[in-house]
């Protein structure tokens, strides 16, 4: 399996051990509308959630009908599951593995005309220099289950990891983490400073963009957004920051492309105060103004950031993570809800680790909704959905069913939930 998107800061979690304070009670609207592991067959580690017709589809990066994935470790090679809003759950499909695709990736399905469209991480056709599990595909599938891979990454200059997409009339867009021509190396053996893409109704891919590193930044994986002709998005590495992480230069930055390939650097992060790694979140744009997370830099423990971003290019941090009762390590996009923006940071609150719902307004006030306590779920990693005011969203574990030896074999955690808050 490609290494995980979600980046982990082991050093930085044991050392918010050290901070004592009072918990408090979970929020009174908190709901788990269900928690995975009930079977091997219904998922582990969900991902994001979309919304049709009041009936919720998403996915599960492991678990599945397949024992052992690729007769490697992980429990199963993914699934795309439907849930309505009252927790009646059906498992949709399956990944095979092989051509089929493997460990749909961290961001949201998209809906076209009534059918899905996602990624998986690994799989398909292709030949990439990691681990034989192949490149990656682009599937759809419909809400009845029938599912099909429309493109397999082909090699590493094709790109490969890649992330979730968007559809602009009728064109859709995304970035590989990793490959393409840029002469990178993000993970040990891993090459490439990753891609930009676009997608045919009829399946034809185009590279629109090699990221390149150093200055234009290394390692796309949040989500995209389309404003004023131009797709916005983050990369992890690259920029003119000092951070290393892992051979990877750079602390991240915020760049646009246009549909014909022009790719443009707003924001540069330099680590510290100001953030560093946005690692899979994406931005939300809310009158004009960009907002988003880092899942680095910020307060003192280096916890992360909410910040804002005018077009022009200057930013503002507006909230600094520490890892006690208000989270540490935001990895989500935010959810704009009239004006209020929710997002969830994966470490901290109530156990220290199992994470928090947060609410922060545009000028920065910001407040704990719910504090995560293990068996109502934990670490949040997937952007939330607003439905007539009560949010929706996915814990990558927790919850209080587990499988034999665990759901990542660690004999420990749930194997994630969704939930329901109403603010």
């Amino acid at each position: 399996m490609k290494p995980n998107v979600m980046l982990r800061f082991a050093s930085a979690v044991a050392a918010c051990a050290m901070f004592l304070y009072a918990t408090a009670a979970p929020a009174a609207s908190y709901k788990v509308l269900y928690n995975f592991g009930l079977t091997r067959d219904d998922g582990v580690l969900p991902n994001g959630l979309i919304n049709i017709k009041n009936t919720l589809y998403g996915t599960a990066l492991q678990g599945g009908v397949s024992t052992r994935c690729n007769n490697k470790a992980e429990p199963g090679c993914g699934t795309v599951f439907s849930i309505t809003t009252d927790g009646v759950y059906k498992t949709l499909h399956s990944f095979k593995g092989g051509t089929d695709g493997i460990g749909p990736s961290s961001g949201n399905l998209i809906d076209v005309n009534g059918t899905l469209y996602g990624t998986t991480v690994a799989g398909g056709t292709g030949s990439c220099p990691y681990d034989g599990d192949g490149c990656g595909t682009i599937f759809s599938i419909t809400t009845k289950g029938r599912e099909r891979v429309v493109y397999s990454f082909k090699d590493n200059d094709d790109g490969y990891e890649p992330n979730s997409l968007i559809n602009v009339n009728g064109t859709s867009y995304g970035t590989t983490l990793l490959g393409g021509t840029g002469n990178c190396t993000i993970y040990a053996g891993l090459t490439g400073c990753g891609t930009m893409f676009s997608i045919a109704p009829d399946g034809t891919k185009t590279i629109l963009y090699n990221f390149t590193g150093g200055g234009h930044g290394a390692g796309p994986s949040g989500g995209l957004i389309y404003v004023n002709g131009k797709l916005y998005g983050t990369t992890v590495f690259g920029g003119t920051g000092s951070c290393t992480y892992d051979g990877a230069k750079g602390c991240g930055t915020v760049f646009s492309v246009t549909p014909d390939g022009k790719e443009k650097v707003l924001y540069s992060f330099r680590g510290g105060r100001d953030g560093a790694e946005p690692a899979g979140a994406g931005l939300v744009d809310v009158k004009g103004k960009f907002f988003g997370t880092t899942s680095g830099g910020g307060g003192q423990w280096g916890g992360g950031t909410v910040f804002s971003l005018s077009m022009d290019g200057h930013e503002q941090v507006l909230h600094k993570f520490g890892y006690g009762r208000h989270g540490g390590v935001p990895e989500a996009s935010l959810l704009d809800v009239n004006g209020t923006l929710f997002g969830t940071a994966e470490y901290g609150g109530a156990k220290y680790r199992s994470g928090v719902i947060f609410s922060i307004t545009r000028t920065g006030t910001e407040n704990v909704v719910h504090q995560f306590t293990s068996t109502d779920g934990m670490f949040p990693q997937a952007q939330m959905i607003d439905i007539n005011g009560t949010i929706y969203g996915t814990t990558e574990q927790g919850g209080r069913t587990f499988l034999l030896g665990g759901c990542l074999g660690d004999g420990g955690n749930g194997c994630g939930v969704v939930f329901s808050v109403k603010p």
